[in-house]
């Protein structure tokens, strides 16, 4: 797999089938931005030294993991408040 497009296809393959068309569109358009920005990230970090291209790359895997954890807080969050109701 090395095309954004198979990548997309093996993430889609996650959703639920009855998720509404325009969800779906928001989500790919959503997948394929995140692609530009690391491919500009990348672009970016061509020039640096090996210790500063290893610095970003840190810090993206450290934003992605951060996103992942909040996002999992959030979701647990919501699904107790739901279950307290």
């Amino acid at each position: 797999m090395n095309t954004i497009a198979e990548k997309w296809a093996t993430f889609e393959r996650e959703f639920p089938s009855d998720l509404p068309p325009a969800y779906r569109l928001n989500l790919r358009i959503a997948f394929y931005a995140g692609a530009e920005a690391l491919l500009r990230i990348h672009g970016d970090i061509a020039d640096y030294s090996d210790a500063g291209t290893l610095a970003v790359i840190e810090g993206v895997f450290s934003e992605i993991q951060s996103f992942r954890a909040s996002t999992i807080r959030a979701y647990l969050e919501t699904r107790q408040g739901e279950a307290v109701q």
